[in-house]
């Protein structure tokens, strides 16, 4: 019973995600909020990461933190990056909707990487939800009238659904290994370097007015959205199938 309860509250905190990105997005950029909410995560969760690294010693080489990073480089530089993305372009329900459907793309990583099951009624519920994600998407008028800004936000959305349900496949062989707080500390902290390094390079914008709105809402999405909510639902996956944890996000 924990492990689901665990799984609701992490998706409490996930459907206020795109809300409050899309009233901090007109101040801060899409890349600079997504590294700024990774990098408080993992200072978060850090005090718990290095007791729990202390306790079981599970990294011990460059390769093992190249197997942690890689799911956090996917999951903040590419993944929470482009919802941002679909957020600053798009509208928020939208967003969050589209980001919701990749238990349909977990279920499949999950059968080839992870082996597990796909029952027929998983297959006829994929199946309702891409239908059901079709019909949602072509009633938007903005987007029938040729809206750009839409569209495009509806693929960045798309590939943010996809990506985010490759990372949660991948992650689960690394949490079982290493341990929540460890995984999640050290994969956040990778991805949001690896995705600031990427903006500073390109010359973007990643700097943005201190002042306390726009403070409170960083730290709300670091804190309770990242490290508080990252860490809840690893921890259901450690006794649920990867597909059955995700499915929550419908």
């Amino acid at each position: 019973m924990l492990p689901y309860i665990l799984c609701l509250i992490t998706i409490l905190f996930f459907s206020t995600l795109e809300v409050v990105g899309k009233l901090i997005g007109a101040h801060i950029s899409p890349a600079s909020i997504t590294s700024y909410r990774f990098f408080i995560g993992a200072i978060v969760l850090a005090p718990m990461a290095f007791s729990e690294f202390k306790k079981n010693r599970t990294i011990h080489s460059t390769k093992e933190i190249i197997g942690i990073g890689i799911p956090g480089i996917l999951n903040v530089a590419v993944s929470m990056f482009l919802l941002q993305l679909s957020v600053h372009y798009g509208k928020a329900f939208l967003s969050a909707i589209i980001i919701s459907t990749n238990p349909i793309f977990t279920s499949i990583f999950a059968h080839y990487i992870l082996k597990e099951r796909m029952t027929p009624k998983v297959i006829v519920s994929q199946v309702v939800s891409i239908l059901a994600l079709i019909g949602i998407v072509l009633l938007e008028k903005e987007l029938l009238a040729g809206s750009q800004d839409l569209a495009l936000a509806v693929l960045f959305a798309l590939m943010a659904a996809i990506t985010f349900a490759l990372y949660t496949v991948l992650s689960k062989r690394q949490v079982k290994m290493h341990g929540s707080f460890t995984f999640n500390a050290v994969s956040f902290f990778i991805g949001a370097l690896v995705l600031l390094s990427g903006s500073l390079l390109t010359g973007a914008k990643v700097g943005f007015e201190l002042n306390p709105r726009n403070i409170i809402m960083v730290l709300y999405l670091g804190i309770f959205v990242t490290g508080v909510a990252y860490y809840l639902f690893f921890t259901a996956l450690k006794k649920l199938p990867a597909g059955v944890g995700a499915s929550f996000f419908f």
